[in-house]
């Protein structure tokens, strides 16, 4: 719609408003509206029919093009100065989460902001400060004079413990990383003194790295496994998507290795959804591998087929296995230090080994305007990744170089899932002696 104009836009919203409302009527399901009571999830189920992708595919047209509405009647002044200010709503949004607002404000009916300051421990000014610029964003709403109440989002975040785990770090630690990315591109560029390696070396110095930080604060460790749980269960993330990528019954009772698995959130799904399957999940941080320990503690079918290792991926790989599993390891490393770790795989690798990355996959360009989650969050995650580690999310294309790279024996295999972009796709390499 690049050159669409307003009333242009305005027809193709109120197309795709009736196929998106026609549908989830067909579904049995309210429409969505800001009250507590209409958060509509509109989300892939795991048999995807017809109408569902259909619904899918005006719901993203939708958002696309309010987007493109909303910019249009903004201006363009108005638009970047609003995106300018998009660190004060990720600010505010942290203070939200981290007190607890949501949870604080009864369901179904308004509190004072008297008492939600004082059930949240914060300054009645602050709390009413923070609050009322949350109403602005549709979180919270006043329907009278200093009484406060859930709308949908908040409502939402009130009570999805994994949304709230993830809003929590990627709300406060990430951006407080984030945000720095411009002063530390600018730093290697000018080649100051104590050049930082990444922006996350500006806002946590005295740190290698974001993993050094993390071994040596149990807080924040606890905090980042929570994320990572959190995240893998929300729709859009869901490990299952992962089980659904490829035909893992095909490997019988071989053994996978979930390398840098953290607690093994993902071993644990796909073990759950395949009975015959080992795993070995890896990984140097100990209290990670100790969640994982504990979440599978009295189940005995997944305790005699899951075990726990603590391995470093930079260091030759002790395993020997059918499939080496990387779920979001790779985008953390530079391609230099990715070579390392693939090449680290080559002692124990045999004809028919197979190297697996879920990743999310960056597009070839040229690139598209869309704010849809599944289509901008790649970009969004290669952001974070080159401020948190000066790394990258990769192109299929990418991968391939970085195999070659790394020996002549790996072939690419394919790309499966649900298309580049969306966090569950599997890239797939095979391994022969050369």
């Amino acid at each position: 719609m690049a050159s669409s104009t307003l009333e242009e836009v305005a027809a193709a919203i109120s197309a795709d408003v009736k196929i998106v409302s026609e549908l989830l009527r067909e579904r049995g399901e309210a429409l969505p509206t800001f009250s507590e009571e209409g958060a509509v999830v509109i989300k892939s189920e795991e048999s995807e029919d017809d109408k569902t992708a259909t619904l899918l595919q005006a719901r993203n047209r939708l958002i696309n093009a309010a987007n493109d509405l909303l910019q249009l009647a903004r201006g363009p002044v108005d638009h970047v100065v609003s995106l300018g200010y998009g660190a004060t709503d990720t600010a505010n949004l942290a203070a939200v989460t981290r007190f607890e607002i949501p949870q604080n404000v009864p369901s179904g009916k308004s509190i004072s902001l008297t008492d939600l300051a004082s059930d949240t421990g914060l300054s009645e000014d602050h709390l009413t400060r923070i609050v009322r610029y949350a109403i602005a964003n549709g979180i919270f709403s006043e329907p009278e004079p200093g009484q406060i109440a859930h709308t949908a989002a908040s409502a939402t975040l009130a009570k999805n413990k994994n949304l709230h785990d993830m809003t929590l770090f990627n709300s406060g630690f990430s951006t407080r990383i984030v945000v720095g990315l411009a002063d530390a591109l600018k730093a290697q560029q000018e080649k100051q003194e104590n050049v930082p390696e990444a922006a996350f070396n500006l806002a946590y110095p005295g740190y290698v790295n974001l993993f050094d930080y993390m071994s040596k604060n149990p807080t924040a460790s606890q905090e980042y496994f929570s994320y990572l749980d959190g995240r893998s269960q929300l729709s859009r993330y869901a490990v299952w998507k992962v089980a659904k990528s490829w035909d893992w019954a095909s490997l019988g009772s071989g053994t996978i290795v979930d390398v840098g698995g953290s607690s093994g959130h993902a071993s644990i799904a796909l073990a759950n959804s395949f009975s015959e399957a080992k795993f070995v999940v890896q990984d140097v941080n100990v209290e990670g591998l100790e969640m994982g320990r504990a979440s599978i503690s009295g189940n005995s079918d997944l305790e005699s087929r899951i075990t726990f290792q603590e391995h470093n991926f930079f260091t030759p790989q002790p395993v020997e296995a059918t499939v080496y599993f990387f779920r979001h390891i790779l985008h953390d490393w530079s391609d230099e230090d990715c070579i390392r770790i693939i090449q680290s795989l080559l002692p124990v690798l045999r004809d028919g080994s197979r190297v697996m990355l879920s990743e999310g996959v960056m597009p070839e360009p040229p690139a598209l305007r869309s704010v849809v989650l599944e289509d901008k969050h790649v970009r969004i995650d290669d952001h974070v990744m080159l401020a948190a580690h000066n790394a990258r999310e990769r192109s299929v294309q990418q991968y391939v170089k970085l195999f070659e790279a790394a020996s002549s024996g790996f072939s690419f295999a394919g790309v499966y899932g649900h298309g580049v972009g969306v966090h569950h796709t599997l890239v797939v390499f095979e391994y022969k002696k050369p």
